[in-house]
């Protein structure tokens, strides 16, 4: 119990697998001496983060590509000649 609002306070754990995560978390008690328990499988939530790292992976590689900046080089190029002319 919060000693300030008198509300109760949740104890939680969470267990991190490959395959997923395992959420337990403790409530308040509830009649007769029980106490309320909620547990959570979130299947593959860790492979969220492999997502965002191959993504940034992948951007950069896209960055790292010769052919744009040769490609960007031309075309400054271009614009430059056609500013001249006119």
């Amino acid at each position: 119990m919060y000693n300030a609002g008198g509300m109760p306070m949740t104890e939680a754990a969470i267990r991190s697998t490959p395959l997923g995560d395992l959420y337990v978390s403790l409530g308040e008690p509830v009649d007769g001496g029980a106490w309320s328990v909620r547990v959570y499988h979130k299947p593959f939530i860790t492979w969220i983060w492999g997502g965002c790292l191959l993504m940034a992976l992948g951007g950069l590689l896209a960055v790292s590509d010769r052919r744009y900046r040769v490609a960007m080089r031309r075309e400054a190029g271009a614009g430059a000649g056609v500013a001249a002319r006119s």
